[in-house]
């Protein structure tokens, strides 16, 4: 288990009551873990695309684990049985790639981080 996986579980469900409105930011950040206080990035929906695998032989062309930012559209990501799969766009974030490779299934959803 990754060191900081306890804190950042905690700030997660710290965020979580503020947004439902049980816990004021000033007593969360009390609470929180060192990074508490820094913005996540989010990802926008405009633009969003899922890649659904149409064959019997998808790979990633890397051992992809998901939030990758890949900056040049047209980057290879994978292969569907043999037809390339490519960003759409620059800046393109991979958002959960699926280790499930199986047709008819998501591969990977694509996103960019809103402005």
């Amino acid at each position: 288990m990754e060191r900081r996986a306890a804190e950042v579980a905690t700030d997660v469900m710290l965020r979580f009551l503020m947004a439902v409105g049980t816990l004021s930011g000033d007593d969360a950040a009390a609470l929180g873990g060192p990074d508490f206080a820094a913005t996540p990035r989010t990802t926008g929906h405009p633009g969003h695309r899922s890649v659904t695998i149409t064959g019997d032989a998808f790979e990633f062309v890397q051992d992809f684990r998901g939030l990758e930012v890949l900056p040049h559209k047209g980057t290879l990501i994978g292969r569907d049985n043999g037809r390339e799969v490519r960003t759409p766009y620059d800046d393109c974030v991979l958002i959960m790639p699926s280790r499930r490779l199986v047709k008819g299934q998501t591969a990977v959803r694509l996103g960019r981080y809103a402005e």
